[in-house]
């Protein structure tokens, strides 16, 4: 997976090319700071433009919110992460995930 350096402590993300149709996996959590998680303090994020879609797990206070495919990624974008939310990703490669 090539993805930027991460802009975050809180950020992860790993190759997984075996798997068949996966690119990678990638995690963001919670802060660790509990300061930041009672003001509910916003961070962004860097998203590369890699053109590959992805399903996110997102969660909130530690408790399950929703999932979701997020749509390639065709120019960079900047994300807003709530310091209670952990988002967990399986990025499909090129051209698979439901979008031609």
């Amino acid at each position: 997976m090539s993805a930027a350096p991460p802009t975050s402590g809180r950020f992860w993300a790993s190759n997984l090319a075996p798997a068949h149709g996966i690119d990678g996996a990638w995690r963001m959590l919670a802060s660790p700071d509990q300061r930041e998680r009672a003001l509910s303090l916003v961070e962004p994020h860097f998203v590369p433009p890699d053109g590959c879609a992805d399903l996110i797990l997102h969660y909130r206070g530690g408790r399950f919110e929703q999932a979701f495919m997020q749509a390639p990624t065709v120019r960079f974008e900047i994300v807003s992460v709530d310091a209670n939310d952990s988002l967990f990703g399986v990025r499909f490669q090129l051209g698979l995930g439901g979008w031609d």
